[in-house]
């Protein structure tokens, strides 16, 4: 999924709201899921993210860098009711 298709499907399902979804680095929008209308947050899979990274750098890098840069926010909600993107574990 492109992140053209991504905020689409964002300005379909919450409209009006897609500036409050923050959303996790360009590289990891084929691992993107959908979204938690109830606690307005995108959600991904951590398997297709690291499998994303992995095509540019070796697995141990994909894994450092997804969890020193992708996955370091707090995992509570951020100023102004933002929320952090929530990983979830996947079928490989």
């Amino acid at each position: 999924m492109t992140r053209e298709e991504i905020l689409d499907f964002l300005e379909e399902v919450i409209p009006g709201e897609v500036e409050d979804i923050v959303l996790a680095e360009e590289v990891c929008d084929n691992a993107f899921l959908g979204i938690d209308t109830e606690v307005p947050r995108a959600i991904y899979s951590t398997e297709m993210c690291l499998y994303e990274l992995a095509k540019t750098m070796s697995a141990k890098s994909a894994e450092d860098y997804f969890n020193e840069r992708i996955f370091h926010t707090d995992i509570s909600c951020i100023g102004g009711g933002l929320c952090p993107p929530l990983f979830i574990t996947t079928p490989s």
